[in-house]
């Protein structure tokens, strides 16, 4: 639903522009046609237009940025893909410390040929999945720590994984996962 709403914001953001331009066209080359303050306010109303919606399309909630990771990890699983090896998807959803340390984990693993650090899946905390992948996802706000979100699903049981966020100017990143037991992914990836 989420990737919807985001398609119809973005086509709402180009039409947006695209008045804006059209704007601009009449007003500068047309101007003999629009008079006085209607010019102007067609313009003013463009331009406030695409300068809000532009920017409600770029900041994505920590919600919206937890849901597009499992939707993403749901359409891996579906194409039965691993995705803790891909730099370039990695660095969509984790900050540069937790890919280097996932990337340090798979080098690791092609040289040894076993196992190193990383022996489940960290997104939905398992090995394994149940007969379907988990697609009722309870996100909150820890209220006790900021950028701390808990995610709750069922995958071989209740699962509670904890994200720490970190907003950059590509949007957000996660710092870490955090696990009922006390693992800590960057702390389990760091390990010699």
């Amino acid at each position: 639903m989420t990737n919807i709403a985001s398609l119809l914001i973005k086509l709402f953001i180009i039409i947006a522009v695209s008045v804006s331009i059209i704007a601009v066209i009449y007003i500068w080359i047309l101007p003999t046609f629009l008079h006085g303050y209607k010019t102007y306010s067609f313009f003013v109303i463009g331009v406030i237009g695409s300068a809000i919606l532009g920017g409600y399309a770029k900041s994505e909630s920590a919600e919206e940025f937890i849901r597009r990771l499992y939707n993403d990890h749901l359409t891996q699983y579906v194409k039965n893909e691993y995705w803790f090896d891909d730099k370039q998807i990695l660095n969509k959803y984790f900050d540069s410390n937790l890919t280097k340390l996932f990337l340090l984990d798979e080098k690791c693993k092609e040289e040894t040929g076993d196992v190193c650090n990383l022996d489940f899946d960290p997104i939905i905390d398992a090995q394994d999945y149940d007969e379907k992948y988990p697609t009722e996802i309870v996100i909150r706000e820890e209220a006790r720590e900021k950028n701390r979100y808990k995610v709750e699903f069922t995958n071989l049981g209740k699962r509670i994984i904890f994200y720490d966020l970190q907003k950059t100017d590509k949007g957000w990143r996660i710092t870490d996962i955090n696990y009922p037991n006390g693992y800590s992914l960057k702390k389990g990836l760091s390990r010699k």
